[in-house]
């Protein structure tokens, strides 16, 4: 089981602060939100819907990331230009809340001792689509979809499954 405790920062331009972390699990985790991010006061204001977020990211496709929120439940994109407008080519993630959501996602893995979520791998098509989880909490449905850098679908299965145990430990901010 993963950790949520923090390391050094990394000052990102213009948008959130992020905090590089090493912790008791495999891979390289990003600090995200230890420092309120510009967007979550607004956020908050605008929602009525818990915010529920993982005290850290792991290691993305990419070094830089740009957080993007919006209140409709929430949605915040992880992407990798400050003007990607939602471009798949910029998309390292995404963080989303919906009131009354279901789960669609195949896999059932345990979150803690009474909670569950669902899993979905990474697949391909016509693009590719990253490894994304799903879990309810007092009614509502959080997922999270990472393109994350990992070198086994087992390492991203881990790491995405660590990033909702840490969401859950964390409650809502």
């Amino acid at each position: 089981m993963g950790s949520c405790v923090s390391g050094g920062h990394v000052q990102l331009p213009g948008t959130a602060r992020l905090q590089r972390e090493r912790p008791g699990c495999a891979g390289l985790k990003q600090r995200l939100l230890e420092e309120k991010p510009p967007k979550l006061p607004e956020l908050k204001s605008q929602t009525k819907v818990p915010i529920l977020l993982p005290s850290h990211l792991p290691a993305l496709a990419a070094e830089t990331v740009y957080a993007h929120a919006k209140a409709d439940g929430y949605t915040i994109r992880l992407e990798s230009d400050p003007d990607c407008d939602g471009a798949n080519q910029c998309f390292l993630g995404m963080l989303r809340a919906k009131r009354g959501g279901r789960s669609s996602f195949p896999e059932i893995v345990k979150l803690g001792e009474t909670a569950t979520g669902r899993f979905k791998p990474t697949s391909c098509g016509g693009s590719c689509s990253a490894a994304a989880i799903e879990w309810k909490y007092k009614g509502i449905l959080y997922s999270a979809q990472l393109n994350l850098h990992t070198e086994s679908e087992r390492e991203a299965h881990a790491e995405i499954t660590d990033l909702a145990k840490c969401a859950l430990r964390h409650g809502p901010r």
